[in-house]
């Protein structure tokens, strides 16, 4: 995002999410979707957690300042389930985290989770 709103960069092709900060503040204008993608939660199999209300009180994974962070605090707050984020302004550290058995689940776009 820097990037753009800087001129460095005309175009940004990736997973971003519409935002109305975005939007307004940052003066972008996005173009249609190329595909809709949704958040996800990665856990080990041999948890056989099928359902996000089960990680209820549990340490998750999550990049800091995404959108992803925000919508992992509102999910926590919503159901009441004291979730725990784990922070990490790299991808590489949050899933060194995560693979080592430090976080119970690791979250982010579905995309990015396959």
């Amino acid at each position: 995002m820097p990037a753009l709103e800087e001129g460095e960069r005309d175009v940004l092709s990736r997973n971003t999410t519409f935002t109305l900060t975005r939007d307004a503040s940052l003066g972008l204008h996005m173009a249609w979707p190329l595909y809709y993608n949704g958040q996800g939660f990665m856990v080990p199999t041999k948890t056989k957690i099928k359902d996000v209300k089960q990680l209820k009180g549990q340490t998750i994974c999550v990049l800091s300042g995404s959108t992803t962070e925000r919508n992992l605090a509102d999910c926590s707050r919503t159901h009441s389930l004291a979730l725990k984020p784990v922070v990490s302004e790299s991808l590489d550290g949050l899933i060194n985290v995560y693979f080592a058995g430090r976080s119970q689940a690791y979250t982010t776009d579905a995309s990015g989770l396959a």
